[in-house]
């Protein structure tokens, strides 16, 4: 009997060991894996690269790396990254509103189930206006609103009402 429960034990260590013995390791080493921008003017993208080397014994081809917001693009190394070579992936992001702020990119390469996740952060800074950015609140793109919708109360259909909506632009260029 104790010969039996001897063997069952080593036979369910066995079974509970091929599955950690399955999982793919990290074929993919960042030289770091977080960018802290610092503060950053308002309007002004900034740029960072992320490089990262292939520890794996076949070439690595990242097969999608997606940002979390549209105001950071990523653009990244298409072609298959050879065995102890580097790759790079750059991380753009669009300084628009102020304030601090944390952003992902999420890096899926091969047949590899559990994605890398890149962060970038800092803290983009208000514009020296005056204080006029503090009622201009609301904001899409570079147009800032005073607010984004007036109550005008019951109209008649033979009355007339005029509302005004104060926008600024909140950018560096002109708009035309």
């Amino acid at each position: 009997m104790k010969v039996n429960i001897t063997s069952l034990l080593v036979l369910t260590c066995c079974l509970f060991s091929l599955p950690l013995s399955a999982q793919n390791p990290t074929k993919i080493r960042f030289e770091e894996t977080t960018h802290d921008f610092g503060e950053i003017p308002r309007g002004t993208p900034v740029e960072h690269t992320f490089s990262f080397t292939n520890q794996s014994e076949e070439p690595v081809t990242l097969q999608r790396v997606r940002a979390s917001c549209g105001c950071t693009t990523p653009a990244w190394t298409k072609d298959p990254i050879a065995p102890g070579a580097t790759g790079d992936i750059k991380v753009r992001f669009n300084a628009a509103a102020p304030g601090p702020f944390t952003k992902t990119v999420t890096v899926t390469y091969d047949s590899v189930e559990r994605p890398m996740i890149l962060y970038i952060k800092g803290k983009v800074a208000a514009p020296d206006d005056g204080g006029q950015s503090s009622t201009f609140v609301h904001q899409q793109g570079n147009l800032a609103f005073e607010s984004v919708s007036q109550n005008v109360g019951v109209l008649d259909s033979d009355k007339e009402r005029t509302v005004t909506f104060r926008i600024r632009n909140a950018g560096p260029l002109p708009i035309t």
